[in-house]
C-alpha cells in the first residue's frame, strides 16, 4: 500500500494527531518507526525510520506493501490481525519475516492496536516496526547454546540442580531428576524438596543452611531404588543461588561394604583396588597407614612400602594438621566425613582433594579403621580459578578500551590547542610551560595504546625501531623509579640495528622483564642489560614457536637476584602463574611478554638457579631494510596548505569539531562542519554542495563513520574519506577499505598532513578523475 500525505488543509490537525501517535508508538517498542492506517481513507503512513528499514528511499509518493513482502505464512498470519483488529478492535503483537527493497530478509516485530471513534467504530489502526533481526539471531544462538549445554550435562554420570537465592529450582538436568524421582517440569521453578517425588527432609535444610550461611555442605548417602545406586549429595554456594550435585558413590559404597564384610581383609583386594583412579588408604584409629592402593602412590609420591606404617597425619599434613583434626573429630562423630583437603606431595607439592572418610567398624560395632578415598580435584579448581580471573580481567579489559577510547577524544583538542597557543608566542617560560604540557599529554596518548593494547590484545603497528635509542630511555626510567641500590648496566654491541614491531610493545616486553629483576633483588644488586645482533640456523629455545633462519637481535636481562629453581622457571610464562602473594601480582607480566615476542616471531626463554641469578633471552627478527631517515619537519602553513578544497567534517565532539574547523580554515581549505552522520547526510545529499574531502570520526551516535562512508561512496564516488578515530585502524578500520586514517588525539600538523595524503597534494597533481567530481550541471567543483 502507498504511503500518502494528506493534501487537504483540513487534514493537518489530524495529521499531526496521527503523528503523535505514531511516535508514542515507536517510544514504546524503541524507537524504531511507526505506521498508521485510516481505515475510512483506505490510506497507510509509513513513518521514515520504517522505510530506512526497508531500505526504501525516503519520499512521500513511495508505495510500500508490508504484507506482500513477508514470506507466505508470514502474510497469512499479520492479514488476518489486521483483519481482527479491523473488525474486533483486537491489538496484535507478531514477529515476521519482511524483505527489504534490495531482497535482504529481516526479522521485524510488527505492533498495532485499534483506535475508536466516539460510537466505538474502530477508524484506524497505529502500530510499530521494528527490525530485531539481530535480536532473533542471538535468541537463537543462546537457544542452540542451551541445548548443547543441556545435552551435554544430560550426559555426564553426575545429577546437577541449580538454585535461585529463593530456593527454586532454575535448572536440573535428567540424571538429577532421576535422583528425585519426579519429572523436570515438576521441578522446575518451586523449592526443590517440594516437586521431589521422594521426601528427602535434610536436604530442605542443608539447602537452607547453605544458602544463609555461604557454606558447602555434604549430605550422607542416600539410596534411590530407581537407579540402583546410592547418591551422596553436595550443595554450594554460588554468585547467584545454590548448586545441587547428585554424585553416585555406588562403586565406593560397595567396596567399603566389601571391607567391612571382610573385616577390612585388603590384601585379597589389592588388585582390585589398585585399579582404582582415586585414592584409596586405610589407617588404624592412631592414623597409621595400613594400605596404599596404586594410585595413592601417583597422587602423594610415596610407594605402599614407604607409606604403610606411618602416621597419615605426619606424612600428609605436617605443616598444618588442623583441617585434618578437625575432619578426624567428625568421622568419629558420625561415622563419615567428605570435604576438601590440601595434603602435601613428598616433592613438597600441594594438591587439592576431595576427601571421603568412612569409620569401618569390626563385627562388634566397635571403630576398627578408617577408610579413605580421595579424588584429585587440584587441576579443576586451579582451572575454576584461572577462570573467574580472566573473567574478571576481561571485564576490566573492555572498560579499560571504553576509557581509553573516551580518553583519545580527550587529549585530540589538548594537542590541537598547544599548538594554536605556541603560534606566535616568543616568551621562553611560556614555550617551557606548553612544551612540558606537551610532553605529558604525548605521555598520556603513550599510556593509553598501552592501555588499548591490554584491552584489545597485542596486535598493533609494525616500523622498524632502533634498539640502542630504546635501551637508554628503559636506563633512564630504572634511575628515576628503582630503589637505589639496584644498577643497571646497558652494554649494546656496536652497530645493533633495529626489530620490526610495535615499538610500545616492545617497551613492554623490556619494562616487565626488568621489573621482574627488580622484584628478584628486594636488598638490591646488578642488573645487565644487553643487545647484540645473531644469526640463528632456526628453531631457538622455544619449542613453541621456533624460529625460523636468518639475522635477530638479542636482548638479554641479566640480575644479580636470588633465582629460581627449575619447578618454577619451567612455568615463568604461564599465565597467572606468581610467586608472589595473593594481591601483589597478577602472573601475567611474563606471560603478556611471552605472547608479545611470539606474536613478534620471536623467541624468549629463561636461565636461572637459586641462589645465581636469572637471565632472560629475547631474540626478535631484525629488520631487513635500512630505515629511511626522516623528512626534516616542516611547518604546516609552509608544507600543508589548502587552495580552497571544500572539506566535509563530521565528529560528535564539539570542542574537537571547532579545533579541527579552525586548524583547517587557517591552512586554506574551507570547511562545512556537521555533528553527526545524520547532518553530514544531509549536506551529501545537497547537489549544490560541493565536497573535496570527508573527515568523518567512526565512532558517533545515530549514524556512525562507517556508514556514513558507505552512503558517501554511493551518491559520490570520487570524493576522497579520512578517518579520524581513537581505535587503532586494526581495530576500527578494517570494514573502510580504501580510505586514509587519522589516529586520535592529533596535532594539527598530523590533521594537515593526513588531509595533504588523503587528497593526495602530497604527492604531486592528483589524476583529474580522482580529485574532481561534476555539478549537477556538469561543471567541475574544483
Amino acid at each position: 500500500m502507498p504511503r500518502r500525505t494528506a493534501d487537504a488543509p483540513a487534514a493537518v490537525a489530524e495529521h499531526l494527531e496521527q503523528s503523535r501517535s505514531l511516535h508514542r508508538i515507536a517510544g514504546e517498542v524503541g524507537h524504531i518507526g511507526g505506521w498508521t492506517f485510516d481505515l475510512d481513507e483506505r490510506q497507510l503512513i509509513w513513518s521514515d525510520e520504517v522505510l530506512t528499514l526497508l531500505e526504501h528511499p525516503v519520499t512521500d509518493d513511495v508505495e510500500v506493501d508490508a504484507i506482500a513482502a513477508c514470506r507466505p505464512a508470514d502474510r497469512v498470519a499479520l492479514a488476518a490481525a489486521i483483519e481482527a483488529c479491523r473488525t474486533d478492535g483486537t491489538s496484535f503483537d507478531l514477529e515476521v519475516e519482511v524483505a527489504t527493497r534490495t531482497g535482504r530478509w529481516l526479522r521485524a516485530r510488527i505492533v498495532a492496536e485499534p483506535q475508536h471513534d466516539a460510537d466505538g467504530t474502530v477508524r484506524r489502526i497505529i502500530g510499530a516496526f521494528q527490525d530485531i533481526s539481530e535480536l532473533h539471531a542471538a535468541r537463537e544462538a543462546a537457544r542452540a547454546a542451551g541445548e548443547r549445554l543441556a545435552l551435554t550435562l544430560d550426559r555426564v554420570s553426575d545429577g546437577l540442580c541449580v538454585l535461585s537465592n529463593d530456593l527454586e529450582v532454575t535448572y536440573v538436568n535428567a540424571r538429577a531428576a532421576a535422583a528425585l524421582q519426579a519429572p523436570i517440569e515438576r521441578l522446575l521453578g518451586r523449592p526443590l524438596w517440594e516437586g521431589a517425588g521422594v521426601r528427602w527432609p535434610e536436604l530442605s535444610g542443608a539447602c537452607r543452611e547453605a544458602v544463609d550461611e555461604r557454606v558447602t555442605l555434604v549430605l550422607p548417602e542416600v539410596e534411590v531404588a530407581a537407579l540402583s545406586a546410592w547418591i551422596e549429595v553436595r550443595v554450594d554456594p554460588t554468585d547467584h543461588g545454590l548448586a545441587v550435585s547428585f554424585h553416585d558413590v555406588t562403586r565406593q559404597r560397595a567396596a567399603r561394604e566389601a571391607l567391612q564384610r571382610r573385616e577390612v581383609v585388603l590384601a585379597d583386594q589389592a588388585a582390585l583396588l589398585d585399579t582404582a583412579t582415586d585414592a584409596i588408604v586405610v589407617r588404624d584409629l592412631e592414623h597409621r597407614i595400613t594400605y596404599w592402593n596404586r594410585s595413592a602412590e601417583r597422587l602423594y609420591g610415596w610407594s605402599a612400602d614407604e607409606a604403610i606404617g606411618r602416621s597419615i597425619r605426619d606424612l600428609l599434613h605436617p605443616e598444618d594438621p588442623s583441617a585434618f583434626d578437625a575432619a578426624q573429630a567428625s568421622l568419629l562423630a558420625e561415622d563419615a566425613w567428605a570435604g576438601v583437603l590440601t595434603p602435601r606431595r613428598r616433592d613438597g607439592g600441594e594438591v587439592i582433594i576431595e576427601a571421603r572418610l568412612t569409620l569401618v567398624r569390626d563385627p562388634g560395632g566397635r571403630p576398627r579403621s578408617v577408610l579413605a578415598i580421595a579424588t584429585d580435584v587440584t587441576e579443576q579448581r586451579r582451572m575454576e580459578h584461572q577462570l573467574a580471573r580472566a573473567q574478571r580481567l576481561q571485564a576490566v579489559g573492555t572498560l579499560a578500551g571504553g576509557l581509553a577510547h573516551d580518553l583519545r577524544n580527550v587529549l585530540t583538542p589538548v594537542l590541537m590547542s598547544l599548538e594554536l597557543l605556541r603560534d606566535g608566542e616568543t616568551d621562553p617560560l611560556r614555550l617551557e610551560v606548553l612544551e612540558t604540557v606537551e610532553r605529558n599529554t604525548r605521555r598520556g596518548t603513550d599510556i593509553v595504546a598501552q592501555v588499548l593494547s591490554f584491552a584489545r590484545g597485542v596486535d598493533g603497528r609494525r616500523v622498524e625501531v632502533a634498539i640502542e635509542p630504546l635501551l637508554h630511555e628503559l636506563a633512564g626510567l630504572v634511575q628515576q623509579t628503582f630503589p637505589p641500590d639496584i644498577e643497571l648496566r646497558v652494554l649494546t654491541s656496536p652497530g645493533v640495528g633495529a626489530v620490526r614491531g610495535d615499538p610500545t610493545q616492545i617497551h613492554q616486553i623490556l619494562v616487565n622483564l626488568l621489573l621482574n629483576a627488580r622484584d628478584a633483588m628486594p636488598d638490591g644488586g646488578q642488573i645487565e642489560l644487553r643487545a647484540s645482533e645473531v644469526t640463528m640456523p632456526g628453531g631457538g629455545r622455544s619449542r613453541e614457536h621456533p624460529l625460523a633462519p636468518g639475522p635477530y637481535v638479542r636482548l638479554e636481562v641479566e640480575d644479580t637476584g636470588q633465582g629460581m629453581p627449575r619447578e618454577i622457571s619451567d612455568r615463568i610464562f604461564e599465565p597467572f602463574f606468581t610467586t608472589k602473594t595473593a594481591g601483589d601480582g597478577t602472573g601475567l607480566g611474563l606471560s603478556t611478554a611471552h605472547t608479545i615476542v611470539a606474536s613478534h616471531d620471536g623467541d624468549i626463554a629463561v636461565d636461572s638457579r637459586p641462589g645465581e641469578g636469572t637471565t632472560f633471552t629475547v631474540h626478535l627478527p631484525a629488520a631487513r631494510t635500512t630505515r629511511p631517515a626522516p623528512r626534516p619537519a616542516r611547518p604546516p602553513d609552509a608544507e600543508a596548505r589548502g587552495s580552497g578544497e571544500v572539506v566535509l567534517l563530521v565528529d560528535d565532539e564539539p570542542l574537537v569539531r571547532r579545533l579541527a574547523c579552525r586548524t583547517l580554515e587557517r591552512a586554506g581549505y574551507a570547511v562545512l562542519e556537521a555533528g553527526d552522520g545524520v547532518a553530514a547526510l544531509e549536506v551529501i545529499d545537497d547537489p549544490d554542495a560541493r565536497i573535496d574531502l570527508l573527515l568523518t570520526d567512526l565512532l558517533m551516535p545515530r549514524i556512525g563513520g562507517r556508514e556514513l562512508v558507505f552512503r558517501l561512496r554511493a551518491a559520490r564516488p570520487a570524493v576522497p574519506v579520512l578517518i579520524s578515530s581513537g581505535l587503532p585502524p586494526a581495530n576500527g578500520g578494517a570494514e573502510v577499505p580504501g580510505s586514509t586514517w587519522l589516529s586520535k588525539p592529533f596535532t594539527a600538523a598530523d590533521l594537515l598532513r593526513q588531509v595533504q595524503v588523503a587528497l593526495g597534494t602530497d604527492l604531486g597533481p592528483r589524476a583529474a578523475s580522482a580529485a574532481r567530481q561534476p555539478d549537477s550541471d556538469g561543471s567541475v567543483n574544483r
